[in-house]
């Protein structure tokens, strides 16, 4: 039950992050209080607290300038409520790939996880990441992904194991000469 808690309290979080990202991300400070990628190696223990008795989340990243804007964002869900704590810990995107790759052997892997969607089913595939689709499954909110982006979050058989935080459309642009 506790567990469940801890993954529901994490599916709102992440769609309350993902909108303030992409409506409230414009500038981003040069300096981040963010872990180092030598911390990443410290996932968290599903039945963990902190001090004040709150279920511990962890949230691995790899947003480098944004990361000031992402840690503002958990600070204020923190500060807003008592029964769960985010911690979010800055991993250069090589190095979180890396982490996801032997935490997937150790079981030591976080709560939150950030992936790019190509690399989400090779993850999928590790057993990184948790089906959610119960979770979820109810949720009248899901109908707002596009659908390429929730797609990239589901295994072969339907099941999610996340969802989106963003999407970008890439181009190539072509240029003319006569």
């Amino acid at each position: 039950m506790k567990r469940r808690f801890q993954k529901i309290a994490a599916l709102m979080l992440v769609g309350a992050m993902a909108g303030t990202l992409v409506t409230g991300c414009g500038g981003s400070s040069s300096g981040s209080s963010s872990e180092s990628s030598s911390d990443s190696k410290e996932a968290s223990d599903s039945s963990s607290s902190n001090s004040n008795g709150a279920a511990e989340v962890t949230l691995w990243h790899y947003f480098e300038h944004e990361a000031p804007d992402l840690e503002a964002v958990a600070e204020k869900y923190n500060e807003s409520q008592d029964k769960i704590h985010v911690t979010c810990t800055y991993v250069s995107r090589e190095e979180l790939m890396n982490q996801y790759t032997i935490g997937a052997v150790s079981g030591e892997l976080p709560d939150i996880g950030m992936v790019d969607s190509p690399d989400m089913e090779s993850y999928i595939s590790l057993g990184v990441f948790e089906d959610i689709t119960d979770d979820i499954k109810d949720w009248d909110e899901l109908d707002q992904f596009y659908d390429g982006p929730l797609s990239s979050c589901m295994d072969a058989d339907g099941k999610y194991y996340g969802l989106p935080n963003n999407s970008n459309c890439l181009t190539f642009a072509v240029t003319w000469t006569s």
